[in-house]
């Protein structure tokens, strides 16, 4: 596992680390708090987690759901990329994933 944190910037949430069962609830407790309340969307930079279990997923999924926004995770790393292709995530109602380069 690696050192695992979640930091607020000008324009999004960066995590850095494994989202895995143990950092799961600590993912979703911070980014439920940072959420906006206007419908606006969550941007959520993941480019430093290399790794993404099926707790962190679920995560991902049910806060997409949830928010009256949509939930924007920018640029994935491979592994990542490869987790969302595979289930279908990429394509789940109120999430969207960016692929794109760094603002």
């Amino acid at each position: 596992m690696t050192g695992f944190s979640i930091r607020r910037t000008a324009d999004c949430v960066r995590v850095a680390g494994d989202i895995d069962v143990l950092t799961a609830p600590q993912l979703k407790s911070a980014l439920l708090r940072e959420a906006p309340t206007d419908g606006s969307a969550l941007l959520v930079d993941i480019s430093r987690v290399p790794f993404i279990d099926s707790s962190g997923l679920n995560v991902l999924l049910h806060l997409a759901r949830r928010l009256s926004g949509e939930l924007v995770l920018l640029r994935p790393s491979r592994g990542v990329a490869r987790l969302f292709r595979l289930t279908g995530a990429e394509r789940f109602p109120g999430l969207t994933v960016s692929y794109g380069q760094a603002a």
